[in-house]
């Protein structure tokens, strides 16, 4: 945005630069600040070029404004005014430069390339962090539902306020949202995250009325939901109603159903565990009572339905034993089931409704290995038509079994080590922070949840470099990149993690055998 009081400098500043050769646009302009406050509203601003002496609302107080109204806006004060206190001035309320008219043409473009690396360097650093910060926030969450995260109550939430999680002490409740007939209808592995995601917005938008919700993506391919409740009978009512709009919505807009399981009230964070168990054992029950609506584990367990057989704990041991490439005590409990239905002479139904749970376990532990179900089976494999096809407990048993071998000898041979993950989280999250003069081997290994020595060891093996040199070697690749565009050799240093410019200049010649200077002199 250009701001100035004269049409005839306006009109100047919008010709004498070729604008788009730098990747600039000219959004809008204003007379005055007035009028330039009023486009803040109407348009996305990056930069504003402005006047400091304007009727109504000078280009100072004009700056002043919006620094508390909190748009980020980059300032460039254009002026003839030389005085030094207008200058001390800007800078103290968020002014990016001062150049004065007339202006030198090659200085105000200079000027405006390094705010535009600035801008774009924090978006992208945003991005990053965003980024990282959901896979940790997942992380976090999946820990607590599934009984895997160490710590007090205390400590627990002090990571939910680091990582922006809305939850506090008192009560809650845990959903578990599963698409059904994912392996007929939902084919695509990208398919399947855009519509969890598509999911999780919708619910968040309906719920928000309501209730504090925390809604992640679970293990196999579900979407998990954390409510905090104030009063369960009351509650129940009002987000019953919620969950069969939601329903709805999905059937509406993305034509396929969900059915979602509802577990119990819990009063304290470290039940919230059990309360997602109630809501997978809710959920195992879709084939017997139906899919495509919500499922409590109140009213099963009040209408008398046999909730108690295919538990969540042997869900777990299941997906424990094939995590862990155990073919023969995966064989085990599959053979425990089959004795089990046997034993009891259950429902044809509700024999069809564990096998189907069975090979939902089986596909959703394949893709969250990052591998493709037709890889594995084949571009024709229907598995829930292959189950419903089956006649005999005994023909589904023996099928399974297939299934589940399957399974784990493509996941034996394609397999990415646990230290291999590690060392690639490492990497992640060393091109994310590489500008924090602070970052440290410990500090890495502290945000992974893992001890300093040993990701100093799995890293050198894994990557075939020293983590405190792939370090410096992303910074000196970052400082070269952005001594190519011209910008300050002590801006540099900041912006690649050195708080003081001359031992960050020692660093670059020892790495590159030039100094920052005659590299940049170079390009």
């Amino acid at each position: 945005m250009i701001v100035d009081d004269e049409a005839l400098f306006r009109e100047h500043l919008k010709t004498v630069i070729d604008w788009e050769y730098y990747d600039f646009n000219i959004a809008c302009e204003a007379k005055n600040g007035k009028e330039a406050l009023e486009n803040m509203e109407k348009h996305n601003v990056d930069i504003a070029l402005v006047d400091i002496k304007m009727p109504f609302v000078d280009g100072l107080e004009f700056s002043r404004i919006i620094r508390e109204k909190g748009y980020d806006t980059e300032i460039v004060l254009i002026t003839g005014h030389n005085e030094f206190e207008y200058a001390k001035h800007a800078i103290k309320i968020g002014v990016s430069d001062y150049i004065l008219k007339p202006f030198d043409k090659e200085e105000l473009i200079l000027t405006l390339l390094n705010i535009k690396i600035k801008i774009e360097k924090a978006r992208r650093q945003y991005e990053r962090e965003s980024i990282y910060k959901k896979g940790m926030r997942e992380i976090l969450l999946n820990g607590l539902v599934s009984n895997t995260m160490m710590g007090t109550e205390e400590s627990i939430f002090k990571h939910f306020e680091i990582m922006d999680i809305n939850l506090r002490p008192g009560l809650f409740k845990v959903l578990a949202v599963e698409m059904d007939n994912i392996g007929q209808t939902i084919a695509d592995s990208e398919d399947v995250a855009l519509y969890k995601f598509a999911i999780a917005n919708i619910w968040d938008e309906i719920a928000s009325e309501e209730f504090i919700t925390v809604t992640f993506n679970g293990q196999e391919n579900r979407v998990v939901s954390i409510l905090q409740v104030n009063d369960e009978e009351k509650d129940e009512k009002r987000l019953l109603h919620y969950l069969e709009r939601l329903c709805e919505l999905v059937r509406k807009y993305l034509h396929f159903t969900i059915t979602v399981g509802v577990g119990n009230i819990c009063d304290r964070l470290i039940k919230i565990r059990d309360s997602y168990k109630e809501a997978l054992i809710a959920l195992q029950n879709k084939y017997v009572i139906g899919a495509g609506k919500p499922i409590l584990y109140r009213d099963l367990s009040q209408k008398g339905f046999n909730i108690g057989f295919f538990t969540a704990s042997l869900n777990e041991e299941i997906l424990y034993h094939l995590r862990s490439q155990e073919k023969e005590l995966t064989k085990d409990k599959l053979q425990s089931v089959y004795r089990y239905i046997i034993e009891n002479r259950l429902t044809m139904d509700y024999v069809y409704s564990i096998f189907m749970g069975l090979v939902s376990l089986c596909l959703s532990y394949l893709e969250d290995q990052g591998y493709e179900i037709e890889d594995v089976f084949g571009k024709n494999f229907l598995p829930f038509s292959a189950v419903r096809s089956k006649t005999t407990v005994r023909e589904l048993y023996e099928w399974i079994t297939v299934i589940f071998d399957k399974a784990m000898d493509y996941s034996s041979t394609n397999k990415m080590s646990r230290s291999r993950k590690i060392a690639q989280e490492a990497k992640q999250y060393i091109d994310c922070y590489y500008y924090n003069e602070d970052l440290t081997v410990e500090m890495i290994a502290e945000n992974l949840y893992i001890n300093s020595s040993w990701l100093r060891t799995v890293f050198k093996k894994e990557m075939n470099m020293q983590i405190s040199k792939y370090i410096l070697a992303v910074r000196m690749q970052k400082a070269k990149e952005f001594l190519k565009k011209k910008i300050k050799v002590s801006d540099v240093a900041n912006m690649v993690g050195f708080s003081d410019p001359a031992y960050f200049s020692k660093v670059f010649k020892k790495y590159t055998g030039m100094s920052p200077t005659e590299y940049e002199a170079n390009f």
